[in-house]
């Protein structure tokens, strides 16, 4: 076989799987996990002959449920509006204080070996120390020793390093959301990106495009599967936080 015959063939295999990917989003939401461990299947038995994988199309394709369900949360929905209050936005940093400072401490300590070479220099940036200060900007410090109830504990696996790396894709992923969000915040309250503001300024930093080089240099070396569980595993941790604190609030 000649090497452009070759190069056709990897060319026809990578389009075979998109379009296995893009077909998969017309499957409905319940549909989505079992599609993507098919796929998963499938890129296992090409990946040796056809070279990189994509993992983060089948990530986004396989998470899409959950997502939607974090994304679409009530206790986030004071975010877009007009009508933010302070009241509202303190809530939403007490979920996520919580979130972040039951899974940092593992987290930081568990990705290590991910991160030991030189793919993209990416680093990881921990999120509970800038979430405590933006509390304590707004005179919210009761709410650091209630940031973590009974109810809402819940904190991604991270047995393997498939399931960090599915995790840090949920992390890093989320901090785009701020490109929109902390503007908002700032107008809505008067706040800004050293007061009030630290955590959903976090996409200033330019993570994401440091993880994609990370997940882009090491694909090979982890199994899609394990890396869509981490996600979606955290997805549903960070569910499990922003329903605490909307069960805790008082009804009228």
């Amino acid at each position: 076989m000649t090497n452009s015959e070759m190069t056709a063939n990897r060319h026809s295999a990578d389009k075979r799987l998109r379009r296995d990917a893009m077909r998969a989003q017309d499957v409905d939401n319940r549909g989505g996990l079992p599609r993507a461990r098919a796929y998963c299947a499938r890129r296992g038995s090409a990946r040796d002959q056809d070279g990189p994988t994509h993992l983060l199309p089948l990530l986004r394709q396989a998470t899409r449920d959950v997502h939607h369900r974090v994304e679409q949360h009530a206790l986030l929905a004071p975010l877009t509006s007009a009508r933010l209050d302070r009241a509202a936005y303190v809530r939403v940093l007490g979920a996520f204080f919580g979130f972040f400072r039951t899974l940092e401490p593992r987290l930081c300590r568990l990705m290590l070996p991910l991160i030991t070479g030189e793919e993209g220099g990416y680093r990881y940036l921990p999120r509970t120390g800038e979430l405590r200060q933006d509390l304590l900007d707004l005179n919210a410090s009761d709410i650091l020793e209630d940031a973590c109830p009974a109810r809402a504990l819940a904190s991604p696996r991270l047995e393997t390093l498939d399931h960090v790396l599915g995790t840090l894709y949920v992390l890093e992923g989320a901090t785009q959301g701020g490109r929109i969000i902390a503007p908002r915040v700032c107008r809505a309250l008067g706040l800004d990106a050293v007061q009030g503001v630290r955590y959903f300024h976090a996409y200033t930093h330019g993570q994401w495009a440091a993880f994609r080089a990370l997940m882009s240099a090491r694909e090979l070396q982890h199994d899609p599967e394990g890396v869509v569980d981490g996600a979606r595993d955290t997805f549903a941790a960070v569910g499990a936080h922003l329903d605490a604190w909307w069960n805790k609030m008082p009804r009228s």
